[in-house]
């Protein structure tokens, strides 16, 4: 029980003013006609509804040590998880960077031991229609040359 007093009529039990000293933040409401010497009990709401018990108990979780045997609050806790994830996905990305990069050394490693090179296989593509080219010169010239002397018998 919070207060218990007789009523005198005119006179509120508790202040309603925020500024004054005996403000006491509580709020009641008289049923009936009281009169001289009525006795009132004022008292916490028993089974909490329309008060800010259950709110102060749901905000006090966030700062009392209730996980981990009572070794860390919910906001610790909550900070803890958010450090594991962020550190982990840090991890990953520097693990698929670095995969990339063996990747791409594997590829380059394998492409000069077996690869074509482009430039390479162009400049020899150029030698051989240079040859063919040639080639067929000396049969041309070489045709030429068989029929002048089979027209020089006839």
């Amino acid at each position: 029980m919070i207060i218990a007093e007789p009523y005198i009529e005119g006179q509120g039990l508790f202040s309603e003013d925020p500024l004054n000293a005996l403000y006491e933040g509580f709020q009641f409401n008289f049923t009936g006609q009281p009169k001289v010497g009525d006795i009132f009990d004022i008292e916490f709401n028993a089974n909490g509804v329309s008060d800010n018990r259950n709110a102060e108990s749901l905000a006090s979780f966030g700062t009392k040590n209730t996980l981990n045997n009572g070794s860390q609050s919910f906001a610790e806790g909550y900070a803890g998880l958010v450090e594991t994830v962020g550190v982990q996905t840090r991890q990953s990305q520097l693990d698929l960077a670095a995969g990339k990069t063996l990747l791409e050394q594997s590829f380059n490693q394998r492409e000069s031991v077996s690869g074509v090179n482009l430039d390479q296989e162009a400049g020899k593509l150029i030698q051989y229609q240079a040859a063919y080219n040639a080639s067929a010169k000396v049969i041309t010239v070489a045709q030429d040359l068989f029929n002048t002397l089979l027209q020089t018998f006839r």
